[in-house]
């Protein structure tokens, strides 16, 4: 690991997370589980079309698929993140 210490690892997470993420799709707070479970059903199962992966390819694009609880997992990192951390962050990228 190049980053040694645990707040600098923060920071990292912190800068990293929309390359993490890419073009991940959001939803308010309230869904009901079985909506979300059926979206996040209809995006796997685009990833996996046949149809869909030649478009993609013949349009250059970069898939990184990630399932729900993944990037769910990636956003929960971030809201979990000491202020102090974010505050950091903030400083170093100038914001």
């Amino acid at each position: 690991h190049l980053v040694k210490r645990a707040d600098d690892t923060q920071v990292v997470n912190v800068i990293s997370l929309p390359t993490a993420l890419g073009y991940a799709h959001w939803m308010a707070p309230g869904v009901p589980a079985e909506r979300i479970a059926a979206l996040r059903a209809a995006y796997a199962a685009t990833l996996k079309d046949p149809e869909f992966l030649k478009e993609a390819e013949k349009l250059s694009m970069q898939l990184r698929p990630q399932t729900g609880e993944e990037v769910t997992a990636l956003a929960k990192q971030v809201t979990e993140t000491p202020k102090a951390a974010l505050t950091r962050t903030a400083k170093i990228l100038g914001w």
